[in-house]
């Protein structure tokens, strides 16, 4: 403690005004570096030398109220929010929200709600505001409107992670605990793929970084959905090393992504050659040839993949769906029966068992499974996650006809007829 105390005390005595500690001139845009840093404390050091030198001005005493409410000085915070009013900041809905969000932190929350609500008469998508609207309705145990509320902060901006933390949790509250729980581990999942994606960024920058460095990035890019990125990144590592391995690999995956499933095949297979037993390369090689229209050697690679890898939702949707065409209506129940166990949330697990059931001519199970899989992907349809396994609400009704046609229930089968085409016209 006294080691501690002794270094905190020459921080204190070497920031002398004017004279930033790291080097460098104080300015407003070195303030908000920090800041974007996740540096407040440096952030609110500088902000208080800028006022000292410089004079009142209402965005620097906006920030430091900003700094002060992250760093816990509530008090102080709504002593600068007013300074900045006072000194003329022109934005009063992001004050009210700044304030109502230390009204929040101090448990005043009929204040706090009293701010939001001024916010979102002015600005009613406001994302900030409707977040801190959902943190109160969950905190009073108003689940199903906190969840709501969750819904359309992540619709007015899809990357504002708390709100999807509490979506989960929201809808664990509410007794939906498929639905939580799938929320809850795209979070996790997006959380770790950013993280790893900070850390090769990191490791990429440097000069020494190697090829192989390069393409682990490409790959955390393409997991994340972003070609482009992905697609320079093997570029970048095809400089360093020509002929790396792993490029076949990196480059099919990109391919599957942009869906040219022929190349994604040649490619992978040609990594096989070297790597047949390379999980990254199973889990899309058996994909990419059934998306091709090789069904033979799809069926075979995927059937590996599943003996040796952790596997997907998608990839054992494919094997099922091979699986079906080629009669085993009983393996392709097991493959459904194991996505489900995977993620409870993902329609085509039941989809798969309704269309098991109808091959096998049990009718009434097949009707159950069919309701199942239409009221999931609606479900899904609403809520922020990982949408593999998904099925097309064409589909849906098209299985649902079938299955009434057999059970001889025609004025549903023609309704559900009606909702096949209507979805599947032009602009649908």
């Amino acid at each position: 403690m006294k080691v501690a105390s002794t270094l905190l005390f020459l921080i204190q005595t070497l920031a002398l005004a004017g004279v930033p500690l790291h080097g460098g001139p104080i300015s407003p845009e070195s303030v908000l570096a920090k800041m974007h840093g996740d540096n407040y404390l440096g952030a609110l050091e500088d902000l208080e030398t800028l006022l000292r030198t410089g004079g009142p001005d209402p965005r620097l005493y906006y920030r430091k109220g900003t700094c002060e409410t992250v760093l816990g000085r509530y008090g102080d915070a709504l002593e600068s929010f007013r300074q900045a009013r006072a000194a003329g900041f022109e934005e009063e809905w992001r004050i009210r929200s700044r304030v109502g969000i230390v009204y929040f932190r101090q448990g005043r929350t009929e204040e706090a709600r009293k701010e939001f609500r001024r916010v979102l008469n002015e600005r009613s998508g406001d994302p900030d505001a409707l977040y801190y609207r959902g943190r109160i309705e969950l905190k009073e145990g108003r689940y199903p409107e906190a969840g709501e509320t969750f819904l359309a902060v992540l619709v007015a901006d899809p990357e504002y992670e708390p709100a999807l933390f509490h979506l989960g949790r929201a809808l664990l509250r509410q007794g939906r605990r498929d639905e939580g729980r799938g929320v809850l581990r795209f979070h996790r999942k997006r959380e770790h793929l950013k993280k790893q994606l900070r850390t090769l960024q990191n490791l990429a920058s440097s000069e020494q970084a190697s090829a192989s460095v390069h393409l682990e990035l490409a790959g955390a890019y393409l997991e994340l959905g972003l070609p482009d990125l992905g697609r320079e990144a093997i570029e970048k590592a095809e400089t360093l090393q020509v002929g790396h391995p792993e490029v076949n690999l990196y480059r099919g995956g990109l391919a599957w992504l942009r869906g040219s499933y022929s190349e994604a095949a040649g490619r992978l297979s040609e990594y096989a050659r070297s790597h047949p037993n390379d999980c990254r390369l199973l889990n899309f090689l058996g994909r990419s040839l059934k998306a091709g229209g090789r069904k033979r050697e799809a069926l075979s690679e995927l059937r590996k993949a599943v003996r040796r890898c952790a596997v997907g939702v998608g990839l054992l949707a494919d094997l099922a769906e091979l699986e079906l065409e080629e009669g085993q209506f009983q393996r392709a129940a097991t493959r459904a029966h194991k996505i489900m166990q995977i993620n409870p949330l993902a329609p085509i697990g039941p989809f798969l068992m309704a269309v098991s059931s109808l091959h096998r001519q049990q009718f009434q199970e097949a009707e159950t499974w069919a309701v199942k899989a239409l009221d999931l992907e609606q479900r899904l349809a609403r809520l922020p996650t990982d949408k593999e396994g998904s099925v097309a609400l064409s589909e849906h009704h098209r299985l649902l006809h079938a299955v009434y046609v057999r059970l001889g229930i025609m004025e549903q089968a023609r309704e559900h007829e009606e909702r096949m085409k209507s979805l599947s016209s032009p602009g649908k």
